[in-house]
């Protein structure tokens, strides 16, 4: 059945907004939107974890990070002390040719940037993604007891239509329920306003990033209240950790354990991360599928392609 026309909630994206909404962009750092300027006038080397990365949790992602570029550094690479804190294009960020690191989104890394970036691999979370492997959770309205298959017609919730959990994973779930068209398409800009729309009954469904879903349960526990999980995404890789330097690659994986090593292991529950995982780019290959899948279902509303700022997980 094709796409149903659809009609659509513009709301700004911005990054840090991942679990909680408007309140929770990331701190900023001595240096946003991966500008700035070394001693001698060069743009300085950058790097980022903005995936999962808000007020909350900063301390404990700065830790982390203060492991890793100790380490990078000691190896060699000119790993900067700070991490950056994108607050706009993060797509942009992603292709920026002073990236030392970041952790991406999967699907703009197998569309759009896996030529460009060299994978060095990606972080295997507690529980719901032990093998660095996961699922997008699709939720509905607490009070709402339908399974996913009765649905017929339901509105959408989606952080962006460039993101792998919350658009391409949650077309394929649809499809494989049997819902062959939506009605509209609410785009929030970040995975927690899809929770907070669902629960309020302002869309039927969303789908939302395991992690970031396991994270709103021990933080914002209030926002899932309000929701209940019906069913699972497909499962992908988890989020890619890249660089644009493809001869830094090997020492990003060296120093990866390492640095989950060394890290306080306060930090790293906080996280809830429990290792480094190394996989292939081709590990990613299956999105392109994926995402025609999702394509016979969810139909991006208008020329723009992606449809938001940047896309969380």
């Amino acid at each position: 059945m094709a796409p149903s026309a659809v009609a659509v909630e513009r709301r700004p994206a911005r990054l840090g907004e991942g679990l909680t909404g408007s309140d929770m962009k990331g701190p900023a750092s001595g240096m946003e939107d991966g500008v700035g300027n070394g001693e001698d006038g060069e743009m300085a080397m950058i790097a980022s974890l903005p995936m999962y990365d808000f007020p909350d949790l900063a301390t404990h992602t700065d830790a982390l990070w203060t492991q890793w570029s100790r380490l990078l550094r000691e190896a060699g690479v000119d790993a900067p002390a700070a991490l950056t804190r994108p607050q706009t294009d993060l797509l942009g960020h992603w292709r920026n040719d002073n990236l030392v690191v970041s952790q991406a989104c999967g699907y703009p890394y197998r569309a759009w940037l896996h030529d460009r970036l060299a994978l060095v691999g990606t972080f295997a979370y507690r529980d719901v993604a032990p093998k660095g492997r996961y699922r997008c959770v699709v939720i509905s309205r607490a009070g709402d007891g339908r399974p996913l298959t009765e649905f017929e017609c339901p509105s959408i919730a989606a952080n962006g239509s460039d993101s792998l959990t919350g658009w391409v994973c949650l077309g394929a779930a649809l499809a494989d329920a049997g819902i062959g068209r939506v009605g509209a398409i609410t785009i929030t800009g970040a995975h927690s306003r899809s929770v907070i729309a669902v629960g309020s009954g302002t869309s039927d469904l969303a789908a939302i990033d395991a992690v970031t879903f396991s994270l709103l349960q021990r933080y914002r526990p209030y926002l899932t209240a309000a929701v209940r999980v019906i069913g699972f995404g497909p499962e992908v890789p988890g989020p890619p950790i890249v660089t644009a330097h493809p001869a830094l690659a090997k020492a990003l994986r060296e120093t990866a354990s390492e640095a989950l090593r060394t890290c306080a292991a306060t930090s790293l529950a906080a996280l809830g991360i429990e290792a480094f995982v190394e996989c292939s780019p081709e590990a990613y290959d299956p999105v392109i599928d994926l995402a025609e899948r999702a394509g016979l279902v969810l139909s991006v509303p208008d020329s723009r392609s992606p449809q938001s700022a940047l896309a969380l997980p």
